[in-house]
């Protein structure tokens, strides 16, 4: 039976690595917004079953009730996959979301009792997207491109290392063994990895079919893909171009006001670094081999003169033409052009290759 006067509520849950603090705050007629009890629970499976328990016994019933927690590297994951697969309504929420929404309650001092509050207060106020648990091959992906990436970051230094070494004027033999013992180690567990990778995307037709067909537009390959796929849940959760852009931090950020504020555009870098990272290489190798790409680039370049700012442009729209073939499970024409009235008719596909003339 629903409690007297409660006409919202929510939970909010501040995740760690050993233990998440929930919180449940409710809003009724006469008293507004209160928080009504804060404890804190074991990140384990017991400590989810206790977790569930405590949030029965206090929830109104016949009100939804939203859980919202912020996105905590892989602490969050086993609770979020735990209350979906419960059937409860879920809500992972960005970091710089949440610190905004503590910012505009002006809450000075923070810690988990209070994270957990303004989360659930979040819940409370704003209409948040819901989560949904990700694929298994795309989260077993996940984990691989960023094993991955880690590694290339390991190579890259023990590399300039070796360069610094060979090239001092002290040069010690052992040091240069260690160093390219290490780096054959390192170059066979980047192949490894790669081995499990295709081996994942092999094992599902359909996946392997679209990758395919998305690898025949010019600067893009598997492993580009493989990271977009990981990082998006295929996708899944994509509602458009610019959610997209925006997910992946390669929106511009514009500062104009008044007759006093006229600050130039800027690459925000506020989404996810690891779509940026993987689409580097492939932007460049657009500017060098595909002449749309090319002639977009030195047409941004005579403009500003900035040459990364220029990359960031080419990365972008790769970033949008993956996913608009991937979308449609279209392969690349580098001769279609789109028409004026196809774009009005909002043809996504159409309207990305057009884009790219």
């Amino acid at each position: 039976m629903m409690k007297t006067g409660t006409v919202r509520q929510s939970i909010g849950i501040d995740c760690a690595k050993d233990e998440f603090v929930a919180a449940y705050c409710c809003s009724n007629d006469l008293r507004g917004s209160e928080c009504k009890e804060t404890r804190a629970f074991k990140n384990s499976k017991q400590g989810i079953a206790r977790f569930m328990t405590w949030q029965g016994k206090l929830r109104a019933e016949g009100l939804a009730l939203p859980m919202v927690m912020e996105a905590t590297g892989v602490y969050h994951e086993q609770l979020a996959c735990a209350l979906h697969d419960g059937g409860h309504q879920v809500h992972v929420v960005l970091p710089n979301m949440a610190k905004a929404f503590t910012r505009s309650i002006n809450l000075r001092s923070v810690d988990d009792g209070s994270s957990a509050r303004t989360l659930a207060l979040m819940g409370m106020e704003r209409r948040l997207d819901a989560w949904e648990k990700p694929r298994e091959l795309y989260s077993r992906m996940k984990h691989l491109t960023r094993e991955r990436e880690d590694i290339q970051q390991t190579l890259a230094s023990s590399k300039n290392q070796l360069h610094a070494e060979e090239t001092s004027a002290f040069t010690n033999p052992g040091t240069v063994k260690r160093l390219k013992g290490r780096i054959r180690f390192l170059t066979k567990q980047i192949r490894e990895i790669e081995t499990d990778l295709r081996s994942l995307i092999n094992a599902e037709k359909n996946v392997k079919e679209r990758i395919e067909r998305v690898c025949t537009a010019p600067g893009i390959g598997w492993l580009t893909m493989a990271v977009l796929l990981a990082e998006t849940n295929g996708f899944h959760h994509v509602r458009n171009q610019r959610q997209l852009t925006k997910y992946a931090g390669l929106d511009v950020e514009k500062q104009d006001s008044g007759t006093s504020v006229h600050k130039p555009g800027r690459l925000s870098k506020k989404g996810n670094r690891h779509i940026r990272k993987a689409l580097h290489m492939p932007a460049l190798s657009r500017i060098r081999s595909e002449a749309k790409s090319k002639e977009f680039f030195k047409r941004l370049v005579s403009k500003h003169g900035v040459k990364m700012k220029a990359v960031a442009a080419v990365q972008r729209k790769t970033l949008v033409l993956a996913y608009t073939l991937w979308k449609n499970n279209a392969t690349y024409d580098q001769q279609y052009q789109s028409s004026t009235g196809a774009k009005e008719r909002g043809q996504p596909l159409k309207a990305a290759l057009n884009e790219l003339a």
